[in-house]
């Protein structure tokens, strides 16, 4: 990111104030067709600064009158407008958009584009001490499907235009198809726990992903576990300059489905996006002796692994401190229960996905406190995958739990007489505790299976 007064003041679309930028303006009907573009620099002076729940607002009640005070709760208050412009115009303008951006988001679901959502886990803070005290899942509306979708048409937009115009220095996004063999590893375990998929197309993978989950009261948590087992085979999006790519067809983007696509519309935190805007810009004839157009196609692929490093770098920062905040969450407020999701079965633990928090912990069967447990297994037909079922067995209420079996060497499942059996497999639910580990540490969460009593059985 750039410094605060920059991306914050002085480079952001403040209410009032005239900005310089560079826009993409279309003429597009209301069911997506674009009759016409134009690309080039502008001023732009916006009236409002809105939020994703304001937007939302007028999305969820396009024909409600929001000049009246009853219609704005407090806790969304519109923010000042300025200029000729009132609440209702804006409204109307906002559902306009809206509108367009639905049929947009539906051409490109149906041409094939693939999206592999997440649980994205938020936090509230501790004013005094910046601590978490608490977390939230960050809910994607439609009013961020309006702003997605005309980004997403601004960036493929321009990645068309440089490629046409410097079609050897173009700075384009490529994503490659998914790894072949774990992709098959992925369909095949699918197919052998009862989800068939197809993954012959980035197009039939969406389609197979969006029907599997079905549409009973588990769908939802199916859905987030395939779509986190359907990640793994995926490569990482890269930056490129076409020039120093052979292949054309690496230029293609898997996910999005599209031959063209780059980074145009985040200039402030990226620095691809700068590159891009200086391209267009000597395109265009406003910068004909940038230095961007005096470099080679080898020197702009350096530069292309540069923001590659960078983006990775960001993401793995992020990524980690996501994880820190959690821990130190649990550290500090837990044990959290969660409601999880088996995602897969060794022959002494497994994993499984906190459905609540999104996040995938193991759990290991020697911490637990039952009598004991035995492990299935069955090979998958023409593969080397194994799949394994877990048999586990607490004990009834009041039974002690011999001290043997707390350590590594449980006694024979069948030798231990009758008690309280569960049964851990691909796609079960379980309850789970999410703990710190002992002696205390804030980089280490522990997750353990909450145990079954008989009623819990029965309705098993």
């Amino acid at each position: 990111m750039l410094p605060r007064l920059l991306c914050e003041e002085l480079c952001s679309l403040n209410p009032g104030q005239e900005r310089l930028a560079f826009s993409v303006v279309w003429n597009i009907t209301e069911e997506g067709k674009i009759l016409s573009q134009w690309f080039g620099r502008s001023i732009i002076r916006s009236c409002t600064k809105f939020s994703y729940d304001h937007a939302q607002s007028f999305i969820d009640y396009p024909q409600r009158d929001f000049t009246h005070p009853e219609s704005a709760p407090a806790e969304n208050e519109f923010p000042e407008i300025t200029g000729s412009f009132n609440l209702n115009e804006i409204k109307t303008k906002v559902y306009d958009l809206f509108k367009v951006s639905q049929n947009l988001r539906k051409q490109r679901m149906e041409s094939g584009a693939l999206r592999l959502d997440q649980v994205k886990l938020s936090y509230t803070l501790n004013s005094e001490t910046g601590m978490p005290n608490g977390c939230f899942t960050y809910e994607y509306r439609k009013s961020n499907e309006l702003i997605e979708e005309f980004m997403l048409l601004a960036n493929m937009a321009v990645a068309h235009k440089l490629y046409k115009s410097i079609p050897t220095h173009a700075f384009l996004r490529s994503h490659p198809e998914p790894k072949e063999e774990m992709l098959q590893d992925f369909v095949s375990t699918c197919r052998a726990i009862g989800f068939d998929i197809d993954s012959s197309s980035s197009e039939s993978l969406a389609e197979s992903l969006r029907t599997a989950p079905g549409d009973d009261d588990l769908a939802k948590y199916r859905k987030q576990a395939l779509f986190l087992l359907a990640i793994k085979p995926q490569q990482l999006a890269t930056y490129i300059c076409a020039g120093s790519v052979k292949d054309e067809s690496k230029y293609h983007h898997y996910a999005l489905n599209v031959p063209l696509y780059t980074h145009f519309t985040s200039p402030i935190r990226r620095y691809a996006d700068l590159v891009v805007h200086r391209q267009l810009a000597a395109i265009l004839g406003e910068q004909s002796d940038d230095q961007s157009m005096n470099l080679s196609p080898q020197e702009l692929q350096v530069q292309a692994i540069l923001c590659n490093e960078r983006k990775s770098n960001a993401k793995q920062a992020q990524e980690l401190s996501v994880d820190m905040f959690f821990n130190l969450l649990v550290n500090n407020y837990g044990p959290l229960e969660s409601r999880g999701m088996v995602m897969n079965v060794l022959n002494r633990s497994f994993d499984v996905l906190s459905t609540e928090y999104g996040m995938t912990k193991r759990v290991y069967l020697e911490e637990l406190p039952i009598l004991a447990f035995k492990c299935e297994e069955k090979l998958i037909p023409n593969s080397n995958i194994k799949i394994y079922t877990l048999k586990i067995k607490w004990p009834l209420e009041g039974q002690e739990v011999p001290e043997v079996a707390q350590g590594t060497k449980l006694p024979a499942y069948d030798s231990t007489g009758p008690g309280i059996e569960q049964t851990i497999e691909t796609f079960a639910m379980v309850d789970i505790l999410l703990a710190k580990r002992e002696p205390e540490s804030v980089t280490s969460i522990r997750a353990t299976l909450k145990r079954l009593d008989m009623k819990q059985q029965e309705e098993g």
